[in-house]
C-alpha cells in the first residue's frame, strides 16, 4: 500500500486529520440539514402534553382521556409520514436534496397553520395532522439521505447521530414548552402557543438549506462533474485537484457510471434485483423493530404512561416526561460520540435490544406485583420510572440513530433515495401501527404491554445477531461488495489509482475527461 492510499485509509476524516475547516464545514452541514429533526421530534413530542390540557378539551368538546381523539391525533400525522416519505423520493431525485428540504418544511409550515387555526374544529386540526406528516415524512427521507452523501466515512456513524439527537432535542424541547404551559396560561393560547412553536424549526430548515452544499453524488448522477468535485472539495476543505479528493470522487464517479451500464435507467422495479433484493428487505425489517421496540409509544404517550406507573397529577406527569425528554437527549449525544463508531452497527444493536429488553420485563413485573397507589409515589413506582429513563438511555445507542444510519448507507447511489424512502414509508407504517393500538393496549392490558414489548426487543436482538452485516468505516460505494453484487467494483483499486495520478499530475484532468467522455 503506497503512502497516499494509507492516508486515505486510516486518516479520522478520509482527508487530513489536522484539516479544521473541513471538519468545521461537514459538522455545519449536517446540523443545519438534521435541523429537520427538530421539526419532526416537536412534532411528535407535543401533541401528548397538548392532549392532557384542559383549555385543548374545552375548545374542541372533548373528555379528558378519550382514547379516540388521543391515538387519532398521533396516528394522522403517521399516515401523512408514510405518504410524504414515498412522494417526496421522485423530488429528491428530480430536484436535488436542497430543494426538496425546502420543500418539506414549506408542507409542514402549512400543516402547523392549519393546527393552531382551530376555527374548523376537530376535522381541520386534524387535516393540518396530515399536512405535517406529509412534511416530517419527506424530511425523513431526503435528510439522511443527505448527511449519508456527504459525511466521510470514519465518521458517518457519528455525525448521522446527529439526526437523532436533533429529533430527541425536538421532543425534549416540546414537553418543557407543555410543561411551561401548564402552569402558566389559560385559555386558548396554552394549547395553541406549543402547536405554534413548531413552525420555528421549520423555518430554520428553510433558511438553512438555502446556503447548504448540493449532494456530490447527486450532482455526478445528474451528469454534474464539475459541481460535483467542487462540492466534494469544499467539504473536504481542499482542492479539487488534491489527491484525496480526486481518489474520492473517482471512486464515487465510476461506481455510478458502473451502476448506469448494468442497470440503465432506475426503476422502482431494480429494488428487487439480487444484491438489492437483500438490502431492501433488511432495511425494512430493521424500521420495523426499531418502532416495536416501544419507544414511540412511550414518546407519544408518556404522560399517560407515567399515569400508569404512578405518577398521576398532570403537572407530574408532564415533568416526569420532560426529565424523559432530557435523558433521551443527553444520552443520545453521550453515546452517539461513545459508542456507534467504536463498538460498530451491530453490537450497539445486539446490546441495546437486549438491555431494553431487560428494562422491559422490568417494569412490567414491577407493575405486575406492585400496582401504583393513587395517593402517594410508592418505591416500586419510583423504580419503574427509573427504567423507563434507563431504557432510553440504552435505546439511544442502539435502536434509535442506529437504524436510520443503517438504511441510508446501504444502498446503491442510483437507488439511495428510493430506497430510503420505503425505508422512512415502512418506519411510518409501523409507527403507525404501533401507536394506534399503544393507548387501548396500554388501557386493556396494563402491565402486560411492557412484557410485549420486550419480547420485541428481545427479537431485535437476534435479527440484529444474525442477519445485519457490518458497515462501519465502509464507504457507500463499498456496499456492493459486502451485501455480495457480483458485479461490485473494486474500490481499493479505484482509489489507489485515483490518488497516485492526482499526485503525479497534481491537476483536474480527471474531471476534464469525464466530461468529454459524457459529451461524446
Amino acid at each position: 500500500m503506497n503512502d497516499t492510499e494509507s492516508q486515505i485509509d486510516q486518516s479520522p476524516l478520509r482527508y487530513k486529520p489536522k484539516n479544521k475547516l473541513a471538519l468545521l464545514r461537514i459538522v455545519a452541514a449536517t446540523c443545519v440539514a438534521c435541523s429537520g429533526g427538530l421539526m419532526w421530534g416537536y412534532d411528535s413530542g407535543v401533541i401528548s402534553g397538548v392532549l392532557s390540557l384542559e383549555s385543548f378539551h374545552k375548545h374542541f368538546d372533548v373528555a379528558k382521556g378519550d382514547s379516540k381523539v388521543s391515538s387519532t391525533s398521533v396516528s394522522l400525522l403517521q399516515a401523512g409520514g408514510f405518504f410524504g416519505a414515498l412522494f417526496m423520493s421522485p423530488i429528491a431525485e428530480r430536484f436535488g436534496r436542497r430543494m426538496t428540504m425546502i420543500a418539506t418544511a414549506c408542507v409542514f409550515l402549512i400543516g402547523a397553520i392549519m393546527q393552531v387555526a382551530g376555527g374548523g374544529g376537530l376535522p381541520l386540526f386534524y387535516v393540518g395532522r396530515v399536512v405535517a406528516g406529509l412534511g416530517v415524512g419527506g424530511a425523513t427521507m431526503v435528510i439522511p439521505t443527505y448527511v449519508a452523501e456527504v459525511v466521510p466515512k470514519n465518521i458517518r456513524g457519528l455525525l448521522m447521530g446527529l439526526w437523532q439527537f436533533f429529533i430527541v432535542t425536538g421532543v425534549t424541547v416540546s414537553y418543557w414548552v407543555d410543561y411551561g404551559v401548564n402552569l402558566h396560561m389559560t385559555g386558548d393560547s396554552q394549547w395553541r402557543t406549543p402547536l405554534g412553536v413548531q413552525m420555528v424549526p421549520a423555518g430554520m430548515l428553510i433558511a438553512g438549506a438555502l446556503v447548504l452544499k448540493e449532494s456530490p453524488r447527486w450532482l455526478t448522477k445528474h451528469h454534474q462533474e464539475s459541481r460535483g468535485l467542487e462540492n466534494l472539495a469544499y467539504l473536504r476543505g481542499l482542492s479539487p485537484d488534491h489527491p484525496d479528493v480526486q481518489a474520492e470522487y473517482q471512486e464515487i464517479y465510476v461506481s455510478i457510471v458502473h451502476e448506469r451500464e448494468v442497470s440503465g435507467d432506475a426503476t422502482w422495479r431494480e429494488m428487487i434485483l439480487p444484491g438489492n433484493r437483500k438490502r431492501v428487505l433488511l432495511g425494512f425489517i430493521i424500521m420495523c423493530c426499531q418502532q416495536f421496540s416501544g419507544t414511540n409509544a412511550i414518546g407519544y404517550y408518556a404522560p399517560q404512561i407515567f399515569e400508569a406507573v404512578g405518577v398521576s397529577s398532570t403537572s407530574t406527569g408532564l415533568f416526569a416526561t420532560g426529565l424523559y425528554g432530557v435523558v433521551k437527549m443527553v444520552m443520545t449525544m453521550l453515546l452517539c460520540l461513545i459508542a456507534i463508531e467504536r463498538l460498530g452497527r451491530k453490537v450497539c444493536l445486539v446490546g441495546g435490544g437486549f438491555l431494553m429488553g431487560g428494562f422491559m420485563v422490568t417494569i412490567g413485573a414491577l407493575l405486575k406485583t406492585h400496582p401504583p397507589d393513587s395517593t402517594e409515589l410508592s418505591s416500586a413506582s419510583y423504580g419503574m420510572v427509573v427504567c423507563i429513563y434507563l431504557y432510553v438511555t440504552a435505546y439511544c445507542f442502539s435502536w434509535g440513530p442506529v437504524p436510520w444510519i443503517y438504511a441510508s448507507e446501504i444502498y446503491p447511489n442510483r437507488l439511495r433515495e428510493y430506497c430510503v424512502a420505503l425505508c422512512s414509508a415502512s418506519q411510518w407504517l409501523f409507527n403507525f401501527v404501533v401507536t394506534e393500538f399503544s393507548p387501548y393496549a396500554l388501557n386493556s392490558m396494563g402491565w402486560g404491554i411492557f412484557i410485549l414489548f420486550a419480547g420485541f426487543n428481545f427479537a431485535n436482538m437476534l435479527f440484529a445477531l444474525f442477519f445485519l452485516p457490518e458497515t462501519t468505516n465502509k464507504t457507500l460505494e463499498e456496499m456492493d461488495k459486502i451485501f455480495g453484487v457480483p458485479t461490485a467494483i473494486d474500490n481499493e483499486q479505484v482509489r489507489s489509482a485515483a490518488a497516485q495520478e492526482a499526485s503525479d499530475k497534481h491537476g483536474t484532468e480527471f474531471v476534464e475527461n469525464v466530461e468529454h467522455h459524457n459529451k461524446s
